[in-house]
């Protein structure tokens, strides 16, 4: 229904969700109840984080920070690098980071090195966007699905009782060439072959700064940045080391869950980008 007749991606998901329900043949009732339920749920986890991550975003664009970090990867490696580097920031970031969660936070840094590269395409083979975007999914992606403590790879671990060491160190060993073909050797090859253009209203509200602040500082704005990060990996290594049950790992927990780190980082970012 998207891909064929352009159907608009919400009501097609409604209405094949509520297809499949009925074809399985639960009752009607039991469809409309598991499907407001699902819903709900999905609201609750993802919903939150997309507007905690909207609202950072926004923050991050506005205060310059995002222009700030984009000047400083273009600086790294020119523009020639750019899959590269886009594509190293997101597996750094996505060690800790759920998919979604890196989606949000790497999406103002991906429109304003996006921007940059449209409004000065000398050496550049490709469309700006996908050059700036598509390693970044990559990356996060591959990290997400083989590397733990993302929930597919442990659950992965607790089915097959294998050990979490070894399984760290093979996801990350396979990661690697995969992320370097899947992102920046594919985004290389496919950007000049095709085209994408992303919403003028949303690369406006994430990457136009108001010019009557100064923007924070490289350090300030990277730190910013890496809070929530450090705040997950902070989980993630007590749920590793700290004994269950106990005050500690109940503390990391509630503060590495991802809606509470990135609620913590827009408090953060008020302070440190500027009120």
């Amino acid at each position: 229904a998207i891909a064929r007749f352009r159907v608009h991606p919400f009501p097609a998901l409604v209405i094949g969700a509520l297809i499949l329900g009925l074809w399985s043949g639960a009752p009607a009732d039991l469809v409309l109840k598991s499907f407001r339920v699902g819903f709900g749920e999905t609201l609750a986890n993802v919903g939150v984080l997309l507007a905690l991550g909207a609202m950072f975003g926004a923050l991050l664009a506005s205060s310059g920070g995002a222009e700030q970090v984009s000047s400083a990867l273009l600086r790294v490696g020119g523009i020639r690098m750019v899959p590269w580097t886009m594509c190293a920031v997101s597996m750094i970031l996505g060690l800790p980071l759920f998919f979604e969660a890196g989606v949000v936070l790497m999406m103002p840094i991906i429109l304003s090195v996006g921007t940059r590269l449209a409004q000065d395409p000398r050496g550049l083979k490709g469309n700006a966007y996908i050059l700036a975007g598509l390693p970044v999914f990559a990356g996060i992606s591959v990290l997400h699905a083989l590397v733990p403590p993302h929930p597919g790879p442990m659950v992965a671990i607790d089915a097959l009782k294998a050990d979490l060491g070894t399984t760290l160190v093979l996801g990350l060993m396979i990661s690697l060439p995969i992320a370097v073909v899947a992102g920046p050797l594919y985004t290389l090859w496919i950007a000049p072959r095709s085209s994408a253009k992303p919403p003028v209203d949303l690369v406006g509200q994430l990457t136009q700064t108001d010019a009557r602040y100064r923007p924070p500082g490289l350090g300030v704005t990277v730190f910013t940045i890496v809070c929530p990060i450090l705040l997950m990996l902070g989980k993630a290594a007590a749920d590793l080391v700290l004994p269950a049950g106990g005050l500690a790992r109940r503390s990391f927990d509630f503060i590495g869950n991802p809606m509470i780190a990135l609620l913590l980082a827009v408090v953060l970012s008020v302070l440190t980008f500027g009120f």
